[in-house]
C-alpha cells in the first residue's frame, strides 16, 4: 500500500468525521446565513431599505447584531451584555444556530430562546411568503401564542451571565429590553409569527369573557292552541379567555312560550358551553313572538321565538232534518248532514250518535279532517210505531260539538177489503139478463 493511497483515506476519513460532526448539529432549521435579505448586514448601521422587517417593526432600526449584543447602558442601549454565548455555538461564531449555543441555561437556546422556533419560521414565512421549508416541514410543532413566556424570558435581570432579562411579548411597559432600544416605539417580540406585536396581538388582550348564543331565532310553526310543541335547544358559549357568568335568563312572553333553563347566576368556563329550551305552547290562536334574553358578564345576547297557535273548529250543516210520513216498518231515503272543519288544525270526531232508534246516522265514525275539508253524514227514518217521532244527532269532537233535530210521523199501512155482496149481485144481475129475464125489485 502507497503511502498518498493512505493518506487520500486518511483524508477522507477525516472529512466524513467532519461532516458526521455538522450533520448532528446543523439539522434543518438550526442554522441561518441569510438574514440580510431582511435585516440587512448585522454589522451595518442601518437594515436593508427593502427589509419586510422594518415596515413591520419600526423599532428594529439600528444594528440588529448590536441591540442583542450590547448592554443597557451603551449606546445603541442592548440587551445581552456581551453575551456573545447566548447566541453563538463554537468558537469560530460561525455558522450561527437558532437553537443551541455556548451560552448558560436559560441563555443556552440561541434565537429560540427568546423567539421561539416554530414562531421565528413562521414570522419568517409571513414577512417574507416563504413556503419552501413548510412545504416539506408541516410536522412542525404550532408556534406559542403570543402570552406564553419562552425561556429566556423567565431570565432575572443582571444574571450571573451578564444577560438582561427579556420582556414578557405581551407588557410593553414591563421592566426589560424594551425601551432600551434607542427609538423603542414599544413592540416587543413576536412570539407566535404573526406579524403583531403587544396588544395588537390577539393572543395579547386581557382574558375576557365573551358571550355568544346559537341559534338566535327559533321557528315552531303552527301549534294546537293549548298543546305543548317539541322543545328547541339554545347553546350558551364561551368564546372568551375568562369565565362567562350568566346572570339571567328572560322569557318575554311566559304566556304562550316555556322556557327551561338552568338557575341564573352560573358559570361557564372558557370555550365551554351551556343550553337552555324552548317550548311552545300557545293560550290562544294566532301568531306569537317571544324574546329570550341572556344576560352576562360578556355581554348580552338575545333569542327570537316564533309561532302561530291554530285549534280546529266544528261546523254541521244543516241542523234540522223533515222527513214527514214514513209508513212503520219502512226505511226512507237518506238525507245529508254535512261536517265542516272551519279551523285552522285538524278535527277530531270522537263520537257520532243518534238519541232515537227510529232515526239511523251513517257513518258513526270518520276519519280526521283536515283544516278546510269536509266529511258527509247520511241519515234515514226508520219508524217502529206510528206516530210523531223525533230524534237528537250529537256530534263531538275536538273542535266543539254540534247537533242536528230530526222530525217525521209513522203511519200505518192502508187495507182495502173487496165488496164481495156487491160483486155477487152484478153477477147474478148479468146472468139473469142475458137469459132474457127481468129482474124486478
Amino acid at each position: 500500500m502507497n503511502k498518498s493511497y493512505v493518506t487520500r483515506i486518511s483524508f477522507s476519513i477525516f472529512v466524513l468525521f467532519v461532516l458526521a460532526f455538522l450533520a448532528s448539529n446543523a439539522t434543518a432549521y438550526q442554522t441561518y446565513s441569510d438574514c440580510a435579505i431582511c435585516h440587512g448586514s448585522f454589522t451595518s448601521p442601518t437594515y436593508s431599505s427593502l427589509a419586510a422587517a422594518k415596515a413591520a417593526s419600526p423599532a428594529w432600526r439600528g444594528n440588529l447584531h448590536d441591540v442583542h449584543r450590547y448592554s443597557p447602558t451603551q449606546n445603541t442601549p442592548g440587551m445581552l451584555n456581551l453575551n456573545c454565548d447566548a447566541c453563538h455555538f463554537g468558537t469560530s461564531r460561525t455558522p450561527v444556530y437558532t437553537s443551541q449555543s455556548n451560552g448558560t441555561a436559560p441563555f443556552n437556546l440561541s434565537c429560540s430562546g427568546c423567539h421561539d422556533g416554530p414562531g421565528l419560521r413562521a414570522h419568517h414565512v409571513n414577512s417574507r411568503g416563504d413556503t419552501t421549508c413548510y412545504d416539506c416541514h408541516m410536522g412542525d410543532p404550532t408556534p406559542d401564542p403570543e402570552n406564553v413566556l419562552r425561556p429566556v424570558y423567565a431570565a432575572t435581570f443582571g444574571t450571573t451571565s451578564g444577560t438582561t432579562q427579556v420582556n414578557d411579548p405581551c407588557n410593553p411597559a414591563a421592566a426589560g429590553f424594551e425601551g432600551r432600544l434607542a427609538d423603542a416605539t414599544g413592540i416587543g417580540l413576536d412570539n407566535d409569527g404573526n406579524l403583531l406585536y403587544d396588544l395588537d396581538d390577539p393572543a395579547c388582550k386581557p382574558a375576557a369573557a365573551v358571550l355568544s348564543v346559537s341559534p338566535t331565532t327559533l321557528a315552531f310553526g303552527n301549534q294546537t292552541a293549548g298543546a305543548t310543541s317539541a322543545t328547541k335547544t339554545v347553546t350558551i358559549s364561551n368564546t372568551g379567555t375568562a369565565t362567562l357568568t350568566v346572570s339571567s335568563i328572560t322569557n318575554g312572553n311566559t304566556t304562550d312560550f316555556v322556557l327551561t333553563a338552568p338557575a341564573t347566576p352560573f358559570n361557564v368556563a372558557a370555550a365551554a358551553s351551556q343550553t337552555f329550551t324552548l317550548a311552545f305552547k300557545p293560550a290562544t290562536t294566532g301568531a306569537k313572538t317571544a324574546t329570550v334574553s341572556i344576560a352576562s358578564n360578556g355581554g348580552s345576547g338575545s333569542v327570537s321565538a316564533t309561532g302561530t297557535g291554530v285549534a280546529p273548529q266544528l261546523s254541521v250543516s244543516p241542523t234540522t232534518l223533515s222527513f214527514g210520513n214514513q209508513p212503520t216498518g219502512t226505511t226512507s231515503a237518506g238525507q245529508t248532514v254535512t261536517i265542516s272543519n272551519t279551523g285552522t288544525a285538524t278535527l277530531n270526531v270522537t263520537s257520532i250518535a243518534s238519541s232515537s232508534a227510529d232515526f239511523k246516522i251513517s257513518p258513526t265514525t270518520v276519519s280526521p279532517i283536515a283544516a278546510g275539508g269536509t266529511a258527509a253524514l247520511s241519515v234515514t227514518f226508520a219508524p217502529v210505531t206510528a206516530g210523531a217521532k223525533s230524534a237528537t244527532m250529537n256530534i263531538t269532537s275536538d273542535g266543539g260539538s254540534a247537533s242536528v233535530s230530526a222530525t217525521g210521523t209513522g203511519t200505518q199501512p192502508t187495507v182495502t177489503v173487496p165488496n164481495v155482496v156487491g160483486m155477487a149481485q152484478a153477477a147474478a144481475t148479468t146472468a139473469i139478463t142475458g137469459m132474457g129475464l127481468k129482474v124486478g125489485t
